[in-house]
């Protein structure tokens, strides 16, 4: 078989298949999901039934969403100046079914 024509110009384009895993996860051993349960973050994007991507291995910094322990339960905070925080983990990602 022989080819004719001119190469696609979008063939440099092409990537490796994609992976969620590769593309959401740096640390696996470190990183584990949460469901939102609440409505109290709908107005910083975080929805009722959103999975959040929670990395322990990351270092909190001013303005990360981290997964804190207050009174022995779970809470979603943004990490301010001079906030003292229990941080368990930082939420690296956010996951959402549309449908």
């Amino acid at each position: 078989m022989y080819s004719t024509g001119f190469p696609s110009p979008a063939e440099h384009e092409w990537e490796k298949p994609l992976s969620l895993d590769r593309y959401l996860i740096a640390h696996p051993l470190a990183t584990f999901f949460m469901r939102v349960g609440g409505d109290s973050l709908i107005a910083h994007g975080i929805h009722p039934g959103d999975i959040l991507i929670v990395d322990r291995a990351v270092t909190p910094k001013v303005g990360d969403w981290v997964i804190a322990v207050e009174a022995g339960s779970f809470a979603v905070r943004c990490v301010e100046r001079g906030q003292p925080l229990m941080v368990w983990g930082v939420v690296v990602g956010i996951a959402r079914k549309l449908r």
